[in-house]
């Protein structure tokens, strides 16, 4: 993440496939004919309240950094922060918010590990660190059907992905040194 931020060409590597995949923005076509449906309304009104290409954007660089990156969904049966930890609850649930996180502000605090569950070892609660306005963070844990977990390349782990600029890392910095040392 540090390349990122401070390098151009590190930033291009991430930058520009996610560019490319999300341009255009993200609209649901669910029948071929010119009537609106019920999803597609709905999910036009989400998209303008909330502006979900924003979203996905963010969560598509953060997944390529890092082994991957989360969306925490906010939804309306949440009445207080102890509540995030519990499973969604059934029925009909109105998104209110969305918010993207990397690997380091959404780490994994327990895995199933019930071999008969249809989730064995996959993450189970998340511990979130949400930066605050003012500078602070505020640590919470949210159940995982609360949180859409992104992994970048998947190899062995269903998990954690390759950050992508894992195999490049050396010639970013023989780079940085070539270009610091012409300015000598």
């Amino acid at each position: 993440a540090a390349q990122y931020s401070r390098q151009d060409i590190a930033k291009a590597i991430i930058d520009r496939p996610v560019q490319a995949t999300w341009q255009g923005g993200v609209w649901v076509l669910e029948m071929k004919d010119d009537e609106e449906t019920p999803f597609e309304k709905a999910w036009t009104e989400l998209d303008a309240r909330l502006h979900l290409t924003d979203r996905f954007v963010r969560l598509d660089k953060l997944s390529m950094l890092g082994s991957y990156g989360c969306l925490l969904v906010g939804l309306d049966d949440v009445k207080s922060r102890e509540d995030l930890a519990k499973p969604v609850e059934r029925g009909v649930r109105k998104v209110t918010y969305l918010k993207a996180l990397s690997e380091s502000s959404s780490r994994i605090l327990t895995w199933v590990t019930d071999s008969s569950s249809s989730r064995y070892g996959l993450p189970e609660v998340y511990q979130l660190n949400l930066a605050q306005p003012v500078g602070g963070i505020d640590a919470l844990r949210a159940h995982w059907s609360r949180v859409i977990h992104v992994p970048g390349e998947l190899l062995e782990s269903e998990t954690e992905g390759v950050p992508a600029l894992k195999s490049v890392f050396n010639r970013l910095k023989d780079l940085e040194k070539l270009v610091g040392a012409s300015a000598e």
